[in-house]
């Protein structure tokens, strides 16, 4: 298969699972809102739940996509880097250099990534607020089963 048709082929099939992303993510955000399984409300007989699975499934699709697409594109993201870091001066970099620029670039952007979710998981606290109304009806881990008596 030609490279112009693979990167097409890459480009058409990321696209479609990034629109089911965005479907998904707009689908449990406005049809099926939080608090909707606890109401029966479902599509297709799948819960919020379900569909939040879904997504997620979508977006590993999406990331490995963009991997193999930034993998097809490498050479080109490299040079760019290159020409973008600081003492550049023109002219073609050479493989070394444009690799290290290149794979800088990308470690830069795993780090903000890997780094803001370790912010996130240091600053997460418990809401240890009461649920319901004290009987055992509400969202607590019973399901919102009254309590036997």
């Amino acid at each position: 298969m030609k490279r112009t048709w693979l990167n097409f082929l890459i480009d058409i099939v990321t696209a479609l699972v990034a629109l089911g992303l965005v479907w998904t993510g707009f689908l449990m955000e406005w049809v099926l809102p939080k608090g909707s399984p606890r109401d029966g409300l479902s599509l297709w007989g799948l819960d919020r739940h379900v569909w939040g699975e879904i997504h997620l499934y979508f977006s590993y699709a999406v990331i490995a996509l963009v991997v193999v697409h930034i993998a097809l594109h490498w050479q080109w993201i490299a040079i760019m880097a290159c020409r973008l870091a600081p003492g550049w001066k023109g002219g073609a970099p050479r493989a070394g250099r444009r690799n290290l620029v290149g794979a800088l670039l990308v470690l830069l952007f795993v780090g903000l990534i890997a780094g803001s979710l370790y912010l996130a998981s240091t600053l997460t606290v418990r809401d240890d607020t009461p649920r319901g109304d004290g009987r055992g009806h509400g969202g607590g881990w019973r399901g919102g089963r009254a309590l036997v008596e």
